[in-house]
């Protein structure tokens, strides 16, 4: 389930652009060590990347939404809590089912860029934008 960034993904801000192809590159890696069955090997790695990732990027997007009031902070918000426990489940789930655990972290990664960064990300573009960040 390799995932190609492309212009759709973008949301026209750098910095949060190059936060975004991190994940890509994250879930990229773990593709690699599936298809070679390595994924108990660096399965643990990824799920700890990805919840520090995660922390980082979801601190600047929430940075921003407070400085520029963005209307739907609160719901942005509690989007990126489930991404939060849902990676905590992966951490608790995957010792023993390494397999099962990375092409669930694949699936949910997917969809979550697809769903959340070409949806609910691009929603908060024009708030950006408009405080003149690019």
């Amino acid at each position: 389930m390799y995932i190609c960034w492309n212009p759709d993904y973008s949301v026209e801000v750098a910095e949060i652009d190059e936060q975004h192809k991190r994940f890509v590159l994250l879930i990229n890696d773990l593709n690699d060590a599936v298809e070679i069955g390595s994924e108990e090997i660096v399965l643990g790695d990824i799920i700890g990347q990805l919840s520090s990732y995660a922390d980082y990027h979801f601190a600047t997007e929430e940075k921003y939404f407070d400085r520029f009031n963005y209307k739907d902070s609160a719901a942005h918000k509690r989007e990126h809590e489930l991404f939060r426990e849902k990676v905590e489940v992966f951490q608790k789930d995957y010792p023993g089912n390494e397999a099962v655990v990375a092409k669930s972290i694949m699936s949910f990664m997917s969809d979550w860029i697809d769903r959340h960064i070409r949806q609910v990300d691009k929603a908060y573009v024009d708030c950006f934008k408009d405080n003149g960040l690019k």
